[in-house]
C-alpha cells in the first residue's frame, strides 16, 4: 500500500490481470445478491500495509468504468493516504462534513473531479481529535443520504479493523464491508477474529 505506480493500474493497464480482477469484484458485487446491488460498499484490512486503498481506489475505477457514477471516500481519520494518490490537498473532506463545519449538501463542492471519468473523490479532511465519536454521530447517516442523491455507488476506504473500532461503526450503515488480508502476512485467526 502506498506505491502510486500501482494504484490506477485498472487505468494504466487495463488489459491487465490485475484490472482483470477488479472487474471479477466488481460483477460480483453488483450480480451476487440478486436483485439489489450494494451501493455503499467499506473496504478495510486487518492491518495497515495490506493492501486496502489500492483495492479502494481500483474498485471505485471499475465501477466507473462499467458506467457508474461513483464517490470514493478515505474514511480513514486516523493515517488517511487516498488524498496523496489523488493528488489533492486534505484541508476540508469527510470530517468537516460529519462535524458540521461544512454542510452536507456541499458534498459535491467539497469533494475532487479525477482523472477517471464519473469518478470524485472525498478526502478524509483534518485528523479530528475524535474519529470514532464522529462516526458514529448522526450526520454519517445524513451524508449518506446526501450521496445517494448523486452517485450509483460509494466506496469507503476504511481505517484498519484489528485494533480500531472506527470500520465496525461504518460498516452498519453500509451495504457490506470487503476485508482485504495480505497472504501469508496476517494469521486466518486473526482475520476471522475481525471479520
Amino acid at each position: 500500500e502506498g506505491d502510486e505506480s500501482v494504484d490506477f493500474l485498472t487505468v494504466t493497464k487495463p488489459h491487465s490481470h490485475f484490472a482483470e480482477a477488479f472487474r471479477i469484484l466488481r460483477a460480483s458485487l453488483e450480480f451476487g445478491r440478486g436483485e439489489k446491488p450494494p451501493r455503499f460498499i467499506g473496504v478495510t484490512s486487518t492491518l495497515p500495509q495490506e493492501g486496502k486503498s489500492l483495492t479502494a481506489i481500483n474498485l471505485a475505477i471499475a465501477f466507473s468504468l462499467a458506467g457508474k457514477k461513483v464517490l470514493i471516500i478515505d474514511g480513514d481519520l486516523r493515517k488517511p493516504r487516498l488524498h496523496k494518490a489523488f493528488k489533492v490537498e486534505n484541508d476540508r473532506g469527510l470530517s468537516e462534513l460529519l462535524s458540521g463545519k461544512l454542510a452536507l449538501t456541499s458534498l459535491m463542492e467539497v469533494s475532487h473531479e479525477t482523472e477517471v471519468s464519473r469518478l470524485r473523490f472525498l478526502a478524509s479532511g483534518e485528523i479530528p481529535e475524535n474519529p470514532a465519536e464522529l462516526l458514529e454521530d448522526t450526520n454519517f447517516k445524513d451524508l449518506l443520504a446526501e450521496a445517494k442523491t448523486h452517485f450509483d455507488v460509494v466506496i469507503f476506504d476504511c481505517a484498519p479493523s484489528l485494533s480500531l473500532v472506527d470500520s465496525t461503526l461504518v460498516a452498519k450503515h453500509l451495504d457490506g464491508l470487503l476485508m482485504v488480508v495480505r497472504s501469508h502476512h496476517v494469521q486466518r485467526r486473526t482475520a476471522q477474529v475481525v471479520a
